[in-house]
């Protein structure tokens, strides 16, 4: 069976710490809001109530995404530690998303869609594997 190439091997590493950094703000995202709500609490204004409501829908809802981000990113690790297609595709869509966050997200996810759609990457994702023994 022929080895991973190092670039592939090391954007299947980026994707699998971009899947933990999303984790990290998914719990961000979900522990603000806890905060925030303890700190009202006590409080007997309505405004203050308003707000905290407020910051717990955006919580939720920040946390979801960026827990729909982490898993997409351990899938596209994943896929691409195992070189399979479906993980090439799903890291293209990735750094496409990713071509947003200028300038160091243009660079890095230009250079990850630059490597996989080149000829030598595509090839690397039709060879052939035998499945491990107790796969």
């Amino acid at each position: 069976m022929e080895e991973r190439s190092e670039t592939l091997t090391l954007i299947a590493v980026y994707h699998f710490i971009c899947g933990l950094g999303n984790l990290l703000f998914v719990c961000l995202f979900l522990f603000v809001p806890l905060i925030v709500g303890l700190g009202v609490a006590g409080s007997s204004s309505q405004d203050d109530g308003t707000a905290a409501a407020v910051i717990a829908v955006i919580g939720l809802l920040g946390g979801g995404i960026f827990l729909l981000l982490a898993a997409a990113n351990f899938a596209a690790g994943w896929g691409l530690w195992q070189r399979r297609e479906w993980g090439r595709l799903t890291a293209i869509v990735l750094s496409v998303i990713r071509l947003i966050n200028f300038p160091v997200g243009t660079i890095i996810g230009g250079l990850i869609i630059w490597f996989l759609i080149q000829p030598q990457a595509r090839a690397e994702f039709s060879v052939r594997r035998t499945p491990a023994a107790g796969l």
